[in-house]
């Protein structure tokens, strides 16, 4: 359909996207039961976040939530180079959350980033992606930043950031006569797609990061080990849920930042 064509507007849009939820919920219902699972245990985590100090570390982690969230509709409606801006985002909320948590007066340098165009500089170099991993590392250990810096850099490869990898999957180009291109760009993809399933695993991966980032906030709380024991579980049960999928898992050998599954 031509981006011109009166049936591509909003509205038409939107119906189509509904239409894609819905069968991507009957279709893909098992994985969805793991999806609604994880969610149900990030905000039991997130129901206690008041206790962590300092406070605003919890809201970022209610914003990890939100975007965790953001990232499953936009799976289940197909519209898929988008799911990984909302999982970067999420990501990065949390791991504010922790670098505050770890360095509390970090928390003064996020809430006065707008006052002036020092602060604003201070903020930026305060918060950088280098600097979240680095408070990961020290918080929790190592291994863990740097299997959750493989899932930042995969969501900036596979769309959060405008690149090719993620964008020329969903293009077709062709040369017409005289030299000029016709553009064809899939704006959504349908549940049966193997891209859709992907996106639903990549889903469960960084929503499972989140839920440890978020136990990591909250150290003293009394039921950790039971907490931090049914996280493990879901990591544990990602493979099970690839083949639910009809996926494989990508060869062992291949660079971290590229283990997604595929068909």
């Amino acid at each position: 359909m031509a981006i011109t064509d009166p049936q591509f507007n909003i509205r038409s849009f939107l119906e189509v996207l509904d239409r894609n939820s819905v069968e991507s919920l009957q279709e893909h219902g098992n994985a969805v039961d793991f999806l609604e699972r994880l969610d149900l245990h990030i905000r039991e985590l997130i129901d206690g976040a008041g206790v962590i100090k300092p406070p605003i570390a919890g809201v970022l982690l209610m914003n990890s939530h939100a975007s965790f969230r953001a990232a499953v509709h936009l799976t289940l409606t197909g519209q898929l180079p988008s799911v990984f801006m909302a999982l970067r985002g999420a990501l990065e909320s949390a791991m504010y959350a922790n670098l505050i948590v770890v360095d509390p007066k970090s928390q003064d340098i996020w809430l006065d980033r707008h006052k002036s165009l020092e602060t604003r500089n201070r903020c930026k170099n305060e918060f950088t992606a280098k600097a979240c991993f680095r408070a990961l590392a020290d918080a929790q250990h190592k291994d863990f930043s740097n299997g959750v810096r493989d899932q930042y850099e995969a969501a900036i490869d596979f769309g959060a950031h405008p690149n090719s990898k993620s964008i020329m999957n969903s293009v077709r180009l062709s040369q017409l006569e005289g030299g000029d291109h016709a553009l064809e760009l899939a704006y959504v993809h349908g549940w049966r797609s193997t891209e859709l399933k992907q996106c639903v695993v990549a889903c469960a991966e960084i929503g499972t990061s989140i839920a440890f980032i978020g136990l990591i906030c909250l150290p003293n709380h009394p039921h950790l080990k039971a907490l931090n024991d049914r996280v493990l579980a879901f990591q544990d049960a990602l493979p099970e849920l690839i083949r639910l999928l009809g996926l494989r898992l990508a060869v062992a050998e291949e660079p971290a930042s590229d283990r997604v599954a595929s068909s």
